[in-house]
């Protein structure tokens, strides 16, 4: 743990910390209707929600309604989304490791740890998620130790995360954080989401993937091994590159269209890049 702790605390020296702290404030992982942001000012309230049936109708903005003919509620400072939870995928194909020798898993804790601390100093309480146990949100930045025993024993799916999260009261409103190289069928994922959003939870998809998968940059001869199901075929690549780079395009691309038509964030980082540069990207620094 003690060799962990040196890694995150040598790519927080890099990064400018004080920067990443404003932009978490200003809430820029939300990507929702805001319409007002605090920004030190006082002002009622700082986001726009659709009307859902069942909404109070004392907090409907009957101004925007005769603007826009559609009904909106308001949403006050108390509650807007203070929360923030990391989903970390933990599926096998985690395991594969870039150019540079670096596990997909291990650049994604790595991840964890810096952007946990950010969010953590910005004042937003933390949480990470362990097999079926919710431990709590953390409030401070020597909460981040003990986040981090969370996550060494990963098991169960992401979806079966997101049903835990939603039976949670303490976790309403909160960000939530998918860490994962999407690496399989996501529509029931996505679908799962879209309900999760209408409930005000909002979401930021952080999609990892190494150089190689994303150029398939092999050559020779090449036995390939399928991590889920430890299936292998013996293939020249340069036969399949094509249809691969294609499939790829589209898969990522149904993703991310998905995720943006819901005002939702999205980012693809290439794990084989330098992580304080990814890590800025995150922060659109």
């Amino acid at each position: 743990m003690e060799s962990y702790f040196n890694k995150i605390y040598s790519i927080l020296e890099k990064i400018p910390q004080e920067e990443l702290v404003k932009k978490a404030n200003k809430k820029m992982f939300s990507n929702g209707d805001l319409l007002f942001n605090q920004n030190g000012q006082s002002v009622e309230f700082n986001q726009y929600n659709n009307y859902n049936n069942g909404d109070s109708l004392k907090h409907i903005d009957w101004k925007q309604y005769a603007k826009r003919d559609k009904l909106y509620t308001k949403k006050f400072h108390s509650e807007s989304n203070s929360n923030s939870i990391l989903i970390l995928d933990s599926s096998k194909s985690m395991n594969f490791k870039g150019s540079s020798g670096v596990e997909k898993s291990e650049y994604v804790r790595l991840l964890f740890g810096v952007l946990s601390h950010i969010l953590l100093l910005s004042k937003s309480d933390v949480a990470s998620l362990s097999n079926d146990d919710f431990s709590g949100f953390k409030k401070n930045v020597n909460s981040f130790p003990m986040l981090y025993e969370l996550i060494k024993e990963e098991e169960f799916n992401i979806i079966k995360k997101l049903a835990l999260i939603k039976e949670i009261q303490e976790t309403k409103n909160s960000t939530i954080f998918i860490i994962s190289d999407f690496m399989f069928d996501t529509k029931k994922l996505l679908k799962e989401v879209r309900k999760m959003k209408k409930l005000n939870y909002d979401f930021y998809f952080i999609q990892v993937l190494t150089k190689s998968e994303l150029e398939f940059d092999y050559k020779g001869v090449i036995r390939f091994k399928d991590m889920e199901t430890s299936e292998t075929i013996l293939t020249e690549p340069l036969a399949i590159k094509n249809i691969y780079i294609e499939e790829l395009k589209k898969h990522n691309d149904n993703i991310s269209k998905s995720i943006l038509e819901n005002n939702m964030k999205y980012k693809l980082l290439n794990t084989d890049i330098n992580i304080e540069y990814n890590i800025l990207n995150l922060f659109e620094i």
